[in-house]
């Protein structure tokens, strides 16, 4: 998959996880196999992006609703399929 973006600004991406914050801004390495493998193509794909990207690291104290989007999307993942949920379902979608 060939991505390219051209932005002006730059992109600042916010994570809870200072651990993994750390592994894009190199501060830190990746100890097993999977996820090393998983930071270089991140790295690689980054390549693609002509902009500023700032890393930074929100706790999870202050970073509530981030929490809570990512524990309904994993209950989602558990009950139902991604693919079979229709624009409909989502709130401000077209009745079905």
């Amino acid at each position: 998959m060939q991505t390219e973006l051209d932005l002006r600004h730059g992109i600042v991406i916010f994570g809870d996880s200072e651990l993994t914050i750390n592994f894009m801004i190199r501060s830190a390495r990746a100890s097993k196999p999977q996820l090393a493998t998983l930071v270089r193509k991140i790295q690689q794909e980054r390549k693609n992006v002509r902009c500023r990207i700032i890393y930074s690291h929100v706790p999870r104290a202050q970073n509530a609703v981030a929490d809570w989007l990512a524990r309904v999307g994993l209950a989602l993942k558990k009950t139902c399929s991604i693919q079979k949920l229709g624009a409909h379902t989502l709130p401000g979608g077209p009745a079905p």
